[in-house]
């Protein structure tokens, strides 16, 4: 189903807050500091109380797993919310959901398997 004009606003405002929250480095947390993240995108739902934020490690290169940056990120989870509290205005806060996306691992699986075959003539 495709999303309506106000999720995508929602969604790319949501995502410039917690990039903002993130990059000031107010955390504390060995993972954050170690492991420098990119927020992807996020995908709000219908009724904009939850929110999927999707995160990579920034440039593509992992310091530390996956599971740790999500388990870091789920920590402060609270302390993020709050700042989307504070800085957005809508009635309800979205509750986040951090997943990582792995869509730039499978393009670059395409890539590979498609220099892999052999040229057509």
């Amino acid at each position: 189903m495709a999303e309506s004009h106000r999720q995508q606003r929602v969604a790319e405002r949501i995502r410039k807050i917690l990039s903002g929250e993130l990059s000031k480095g107010n955390f504390s947390d060995a993972v954050l500091d170690q492991q420098p993240i990119t927020l992807t995108h996020v995908d709000p739902s219908p009724d904009l109380r939850h929110a999927k934020v999707y995160f990579t490690a920034l440039g593509g290169v992992a310091l530390v797993s996956e599971s740790e940056i999500k388990d870091a990120l789920s920590r402060h989870k609270n302390r993020l919310q709050a700042a989307l509290g504070r800085q957005l205005t809508m009635k309800f806060t979205p509750k986040l959901t951090f997943i990582a996306d792995d869509a730039f691992d499978k393009a670059d699986h395409m890539n590979r398997l498609i220099q892999g075959l052999p040229h057509a003539s």
